[in-house]
């Protein structure tokens, strides 16, 4: 891979990858060290088949299951990190609000639903790509993502937010 393309590729992706890596690992030490390596790995391994957002954030997720499996727990949450994904994603003061509440349910949820909210609201992925991620089928992945979004729409009402 040329120096400029990743360049570009890193301008494009690199906010989206390291939302998804502070969701996924809550410290943000932590999820710039997987947001390099992805990068890293892009520049040695990346063949140039299939859509480079997609290998990304399956080399991402990757790279936090093997570390998770190194470590044995989970890394320590930053107390700031809903609020870094928010600020990421949104400047307007309302927006973010929304976003934090977003997030703070959708880290609550179990696996598979809160890796699917996860990269469907971090990225632009489409569902082929998240399910090839995930390792659930397209229409499993739609039914799971729908039944995640009304119970977010329930908590919501239940929070009047």
């Amino acid at each position: 891979m040329n120096k400029e393309l990743l360049h570009e590729i890193y301008r494009r992706y690199y906010r989206k990858l390291y939302c998804y890596a502070l969701s996924l690992c809550r410290n943000r030490a932590d999820a710039q060290d997987l947001v390099s390596d992805a990068f890293i790995k892009a520049l040695l391994f990346y063949s140039g088949n299939g859509s480079v957002e997609a290998w990304l954030y399956r080399v991402l997720k990757n790279q936090y299951i093997d570390e998770y499996r190194r470590r044995k727990h989970f890394a320590d949450a930053d107390p700031q990190y809903i609020e870094s994904i928010a600020a990421i994603q949104s400047s307007d003061g309302a927006e973010k609000e929304r976003l934090r509440w977003m997030y703070e349910q959708i880290l609550q949820m179990k696996h598979p639903d809160r890796e699917i909210m996860l990269l469907t609201a971090a990225s632009d992925l489409n569902d082929s790509q998240i399910a090839e991620i995930t390792g659930v089928t397209a229409e499993n992945l739609r039914v799971i993502r729908h039944r995640a979004k009304e119970k977010l729409k329930e908590q919501a009402r239940k929070e009047e937010i």
